[in-house]
């Protein structure tokens, strides 16, 4: 690992950078007061600002974004505490953990993305166009938003078109060792008349993936070709009545790369066992070599056969809100059909020509949300129902290739069908001028169903593997989701907190493969879990509302916790495909502090830092694993940001941003861990007339990390040998865009 002594002093002593991520207030550039405004958390779903709401909140504004340069949602990591993504390929899907609560590959996210009220299940960035704010809002939100949210929530807000003639045009590429990738973005908001507005916008993004194979047998070692059209209608009448009418369509496209890829991590003990001569490969799969070369460069990995991932979304979405005289109503609505198709995972992950697997992902979602607010001088109150319907059709593709197979065949589908109904409410009671108390409550219901008609046997050198099994179930998952905090005006520019919250993840049904009955008992299906979340912090302005700050300590405990695993006999061998199942139980304690200083009108600091203990408390998979007393997977133990920004005059922008992520577990037995690691960031920004101009180096330390839950061979495990996905390298970029008068 790259060591940063003389970075961090260089920046320390000549920069005066006090401390990370620009995670929150809105700097208003225009004000020469220096004063931070005082921003308001829609993701409160309630009239609250930053410092009123009784619950660790980071805010990013535009003005960040754009100096940032932040065009994937995965950026956000740098500038929020205690949050961190994880991934299983470079194309594959990314999952989000907060305070060590989340990155469950097989479930949905345990912290829920909202882009203008509109709920997102799969992280899409190519969504981050005309973005106002991001706000990500930590611990469990339930009350408000139901399950999958214990982590918390990522709240996106875009610009209001209304009114705002806007068209402009962008143009980008980056370079890294491994190759290059170009971006072009198109935005235009075209006002029709003094209430209705019309906004269009596309996207894409192709080049070389940084995950390259090296295998001679493949004809395409990575390439990504990414593209995105957003189109909307809003209308305003300035007074009650507002709409929005949205159409999404994204269309992801890998050829050579598929969503799982995973590097070795130790390369040298990789080569020596799968690129050397090996008797145990000669015992077991007739060959004495699996790999015809040694990997060399960070970033390389070894497969045959065929790698493809494709993916498309297709969205359409209603909000209208109506202020009536006693209230306010917000109806939001969307349907959200995606298909996905790949092949590529091949359970040895090298090139021996064994097995090469796949799948063809269909599902359609519907979400629909009711809400009421309203206020008076001492009580704000909101009430509301929500509706989340979701079909799903899963097939996988199998291709025995040790067995002689040339094409891939289908096993039989698994079907399954999902209905989420719940009534919520939240309360605010402004009981004098210090105090306030909030309460919410929302009761929840999830159906599950799943059906697979006939069996499917998966083969490995034409003798059985896995049986995927007949599947006919029905489940139904209840819970109460409580929320209570209070909270204390210390004075007019702080205030102290205390809340205790619960959020939860219904139960379901795995739809993966099975050694015998007996496994198939044991992981078919998991129970509801729990988390029930406790913080106390402090947050406020100081010296003259130039300078934010916020504390707080937290403490989370979960209750049969999912977990992704493999059920293993007694040889340690793998008797499932990766099911979900329940950890007994975990518990998260951590503590987080935030800074943002507008020293004055050109200057501004800002920073966090992060710490979190994770366990498994209890966690005792069958007779053959026992995981209690391990640190829970996939979250740093402390991390820390440093980033300061400087405009040097009206064309000229100068950004540094140091990011510090610790220790990392990537399994569950803790065998594996990503060592602690430093991001440094450069960003020059200039902007003259309609121009602006952005070069920026990212990771300049050129850091190899991994980011993904860490595999052994899933066939002939090699103690030592180990796979992940591994982080961004370091790349060079540069950004010229136009806006149209």
């Amino acid at each position: 690992m790259n060591t940063l002594s003389v970075p961090l002093s260089i920046i320390a002593a000549n920069l005066l950078v006090v401390m990370n991520v620009q995670a929150t207030p809105i700097i208003d550039n225009e004000n020469t007061d220096k004063e931070i405004e005082r921003i308001e958390v829609k993701g409160s779903k309630q009239d609250t600002t930053l410092v009123e709401l009784p619950a660790s909140a980071t805010v990013i504004n535009r003005e960040t974004i754009k100096i940032s340069g932040i065009n994937r949602l995965t950026d956000i990591e740098k500038f929020v505490p205690n949050l961190k993504f994880s991934q299983l390929g470079e194309v594959g899907a990314r999952f989000i953990s907060i305070r060590g609560v989340g990155a469950n590959p097989l479930s949905e996210n345990r912290t829920a993305v909202y882009i203008d009220d509109i709920p997102f299940s799969a992280i899409n960035d190519k969504l981050l166009n005309d973005v106002s704010q991001i706000e990500v809002l930590r611990g469990p939100q339930g009350t408000l938003y139901g399950a999958n949210t214990e982590g918390g929530v990522i709240v996106i807000n875009t610009l209001s078109p209304i009114g705002d003639k806007r068209t402009s045009l962008s143009v980008s590429t980056e370079h890294y060792e491994q190759g290059s990738r170009q971006q072009y973005s198109f935005s235009n908001v075209t006002p029709i008349n003094n209430d209705w507005a019309f906004r269009f916008s596309a996207l894409n993004e192709h080049g070389d993936s940084y995950t390259q194979n090296i295998d001679s047998k493949v004809t395409n070692p990575g390439e990504i070709n990414d593209s995105s059209i957003l189109s909307s209608i809003h209308y305003d009448d300035g007074n009650k009545s507002q709409f929005s009418l949205y159409l999404m369509a994204d269309f992801n496209r890998a050829k050579g790369i598929y969503e799982q890829t995973y590097i070795p991590i130790n390369t040298q003990l990789y080569n020596d066992v799968y690129a050397t001569e090996n008797p145990l490969l000669l015992q077991v799969w007739g060959v004495n070599q699996a790999n015809e070369k040694k990997i060399g460069e960070q970033h390389e990995y070894h497969m045959d056969d065929e790698r493809y991932f494709d993916e498309t979304e297709r969205i359409i979405a209603i909000k209208y809100s109506y202020e009536f005289d006693w209230a306010k109503m917000v109806l939001a609505t969307n349907y959200m059909d995606k298909e996905s198709a790949g092949r590529g995972a091949q359970f040895e992950l090298t090139s021996l020509p064994i097995l090469n697997t796949g799948s063809i992902d269909n599902k359609e979602q519907f979400f629909s949300e009711l809400r009421f607010t309203g206020e008076n001088d001492h009580f704000n109150w909101l009430v509301g129902a929500s509706l989340h319907k979701s079909e799903r059709s899963f097939t996988v593709e199998a291709k025995d290739i040790a067995f002689g197979e040339q094409t891939f065949r289908s096993l039989p589908s698994f079907d399954e069908n999902s209905l989420d109904y719940a009534l919520f409410t939240n309360i605010q009671w402004l009981l004098n001028d210090e105090w306030r108390m909030d309460f919410g409550l929302r009761a929840a219901k999830s159906e599950r169903e799943a059906r697979r008609a006939e069996s499917g046997l998966l083969t490995l050198a034409g003798q059985p593997a896995a049986l995927f099994p007949v599947v006919d179930e029905k489940s139904t998952f209840n819970d109460i989701l409580p929320k209570f905090a209070l909270s204390y005006r210390i004075n007019s520019d702080t205030q102290a907190y205390f809340n205790i919250v619960k959020g939860w993840q219904p139960g379901g049904i795995n739809d993966d493969a099975f050694a015998s009955e007996q496994e198939k008992s044991e992981g078919l299906t998991y129970d509801n879990e729990e988390v029930i979340s406790s913080e106390i912090g402090i947050k406020g302005f100081l010296q003259n509302s130039s300078l934010y700050w916020s504390a707080s300590i937290f403490n989370s405990r979960a209750k049969d916790w999912h977990e992704m695993a493999f059920l293993r006999d007694e040889l340690g061998r793998a008797a499932s495909t990766s099911v979900v199942v329940n950890a007994g139980e975990l518990n998260s304690i951590g503590t987080e502090l935030e800074l943002n200083w507008q020293y004055n009108d050109a200057l501004q600091f800002s920073g966090h830092l992060a710490f979190t203990d994770s366990e498994y408390k209890h966690f005792q998979l069958g007779e053959n694993a026992d995981f209690s007393g391990n640190s829970s997977i996939l979250m740093p133990k402390n991390s820390a940001s440093l980033r300061t920004s400087y405009q040097l005059n009206e064309q000229w922008q100068v950004m540094l941003q140091l990011n510090h992520f610790g220790e990392t577990p990537l399994d569950l037995d803790n065998k594996v861990s990503q060592e602690s690691y430093q991001l440094l960031d450069i960003n020059i920004n200039w902007q003259v007339n309609q121009w602006t101009v952005r070069a920026y180096i990212n990771n300049v330390l050129d850091e190899y990390f991994f980011t993904g839950q860490a595999f052994a061979d899933f066939t002939m495990p090699v103690e030592g040998v180990y796979f992940s996905a591994p982080g961004t390298p370091r790349f060079l970029g540069l950004s010229v865009s136009y806006k149209f008068q």
